[in-house]
């Protein structure tokens, strides 16, 4: 569990410092508009898909690395109530 939360800890720090970057700005929600999804992908260093955009496979990334963070946190929750 450690090193999965860790794995996806380091993730998401830098998904958030590569969005503080290109927005010049604090912020910690990916951006709305397709395009800057796409230059954040693209910074972020994934590859393109076959009709050239990079921003799905971030997307897809990242909700796999929320999703297992998610479940880690509710299994120790529920471990924590028993």
């Amino acid at each position: 569990e450690y090193d999965i939360l860790r794995s996806c800890y380091d993730f998401l720090l830098q998904v958030q410092s590569r969005v503080r970057i290109v927005h010049n700005r604090s912020l910690d929600d990916i951006p709305a508009l397709p395009d800057e999804v796409e230059k954040l992908a693209r910074r972020l260093g994934f590859e393109g898909t076959p009709n050239g955009r990079a921003a799905p496979r971030l997307l897809e990334e990242l909700e796999k690395h929320t999703a297992r963070t998610r479940r880690i946190f509710l299994q120790l929750l529920d471990r924590e109530r028993n």
